[in-house]
């Protein structure tokens, strides 16, 4: 009798072993996050803003390029020993320097914008991982950058090596990825986000 109950016990603890080591081991999951940037609401809206931006800045570049355009003929059609061609070179150069100044000023701010759109992005998309882990019990997710070697005959040995290293997830079984559950719990805050 004594022997049963020890066999007992002893199949006990061996069967809550595997269970106790199955549930004190790490959960892991992966996500993509270049499929989530690419498909997120927030990057379409960054990119309607950007090159509504961008195409602000271009017509006002342009105008201001005309304005350079038309005053350098009218001073071109001046005698150069006028004074009104000096006053004129003059304003030319001060349009020439206003003009350059409003470029590099707003390439600058265009810059910050997209670098502060982008910080934004990946702070929407890494909050989300972590909402998504949490509800499903994950411990660690990895960023997942898959990417497929193109033709290799037109690249060199180091670029090829380049396009390899990339990669930082070897395999991820459909289970450990929790992609399209970050976008959509990323989509689902920026609609509900005031604007």
């Amino acid at each position: 009798m004594k022997i049963r109950h020890l066999m007992l016990a002893t199949g006990a603890f061996l069967l809550a072993v595997p269970a106790y080591a199955q549930d004190g081991a790490a959960k892991v999951a992966t996500c993509n996050t270049f499929k989530v940037i690419e498909q997120m609401n927030a990057r379409k809206a960054f990119d309607a803003d950007f090159l509504r931006r961008k195409a602000s800045i271009n017509a006002e570049g342009t105008r201001r390029q005309n304005d350079v355009t038309a005053l350098r003929k009218e001073r071109d059609d001046l005698n150069p020993a006028s004074a009104l061609y000096k006053e004129k070179n003059q304003q030319l150069v001060k349009l020439v320097i206003e003009l350059r100044v409003f470029q590099e000023v707003q390439l600058a701010e265009l810059d910050r914008f997209e670098k502060e759109s982008w910080r934004d992005m990946y702070n929407r998309i890494r909050d989300a991982a972590q909402e998504v882990a949490k509800a499903k019990g994950i411990d660690l997710v990895l960023s997942e950058r898959h990417s497929d070697l193109p033709n290799i005959e037109a690249l060199n040995p180091d670029q090829v090596k380049a396009v390899i290293l990339q990669n930082d997830v070897l395999y991820a079984g459909p289970k450990v990825d929790i992609t399209n559950d970050v976008l959509i719990t990323v989509d689902k805050k920026y609609v509900a986000q005031p604007k």
